[in-house]
C-alpha cells in the first residue's frame, strides 16, 4: 500500500509501504537500491521526506517516532514525536520539521527544531 513518494531526481526515488512496513529506494530503471523492512524496526511506514544529504525521514505511524535513514537505507537515529505521525515537511531554512499526526478525530501538529 504505497502512499508516500519522494524523489531526489529522475534517477532516485523513495517510497513508504504502509501495509508491508517498509521503505524502499529505487533508481530510474526500477532497480531496488534498498528495502528497509524489519518488524522490529518499522511498523506502519507513512509520510517521508528527503534532506539535502539524501537522508530519508519516515513517520512510523502508531509508534510516535520518525526514523532517519541514510541514503543507503541504514538507520541513523530515531526521533520521538507527537502521537501517530503520518506526514512531515521541512522548513525553508532547513532547521525545523513540521510533523502532522493524530487519530480519527484528533490532529496534532508539532514543530521540531533539529539539525538536518
Amino acid at each position: 500500500d504505497i502512499r508516500y513518494v519522494s524523489a531526489y531526481n529522475n534517477n532516485l526515488m523513495f517510497y513508504s509501504d504502509l501495509q508491508n512496513n517498509r521503505v524502499c529506494s529505487v533508481i530510474g530503471n526500477g532497480e531496488t537500491r534498498f528495502d528497509y523492512k524489519n518488524d522490529d524496526k518499522l511498523k506502519g511506514a507513512a509520510g517521508l521526506i528527503l534532506d539535502e544529504s539524501k537522508n530519508v525521514y519516515v513517520c512510523e505511524k502508531g509508534a510516535n517516532v520518525i526514523h532517519v535513514l541514510s541514503k543507503s537505507g541504514i538507520l541513523i537515529r530515531k526521533i520521538e514525536v507527537c502521537s501517530n505521525p503520518t506526514a512531515l515537511s521541512v522548513s525553508k531554512n532547513k532547521k525545523k520539521l513540521c510533523i502532522v499526526g493524530g487519530g480519527r478525530h484528533v490532529t496534532n501538529m508539532a514543530d521540531i527544531y533539529i539539525s538536518l
